[in-house]
């Protein structure tokens, strides 16, 4: 994921644990392993680049 505009959280959820990773430079990214759990939030008007093989992709209900 690249950031095109904006500032976003991004929530792993890693075999050690849950991670957040936050970006907010443009041009700043994350490359999410495969099979690694993952959502994105924000409070600002934002922009990402995804770039996915979509094959096998899964989505996960959050409970709230």
């Amino acid at each position: 994921m690249l950031l095109l505009s904006g500032k976003i959280t991004l929530i792993l959820q890693l075999h050690s644990g849950q991670k957040s990773v936050t970006l907010q430079e443009i041009g700043s990214y994350i490359i999410v392993p495969k099979g690694i759990w993952h959502t994105a939030k924000t409070t600002i008007k934002s922009k990402l680049l995804f770039i996915t093989a979509g094959e096998g992709t899964l989505n996960k209900e959050e409970s709230e």
